[in-house]
């Protein structure tokens, strides 16, 4: 007999949509390397977009509480800022 740990994860329906644009945007860009293509900039800058969405609504649902919309905005420019420089340096995404 096997145990089970029990975990509750907070999620809304803005998490749920993001993380499913970013593992579409990492599929399509794991097919591309696979294939041996270049992967293009506009592609690697939408994956940037929508990495930093997924972790910023995560970010909402860890607050547990409302967030006032100035302190929202600022943590989603440092997410996206953050991952912008990281991001775009790298020539693929691995998987």
């Amino acid at each position: 007999m096997t145990a089970r740990q029990s975990t509750t994860v907070e999620a809304d329906a803005g998490m749920v949509y993001a993380e499913g644009m970013r593992n579409g945007i990492r599929t399509a860009i794991s097919m591309i390397c696979k294939a041996g293509g270049e992967v293009p900039l506009s592609l690697r800058r939408e994956l940037t977009k929508w990495d930093a969405h997924s972790i910023h609504r995560e970010w909402l649902a860890q607050q547990g509480r409302p967030v006032p919309f100035a302190q929202s905005e600022q943590s989603y420019s440092f997410i996206h800022l953050a991952l912008q420089r990281v991001g775009l340096e790298c020539p693929h995404v691995d998987g």
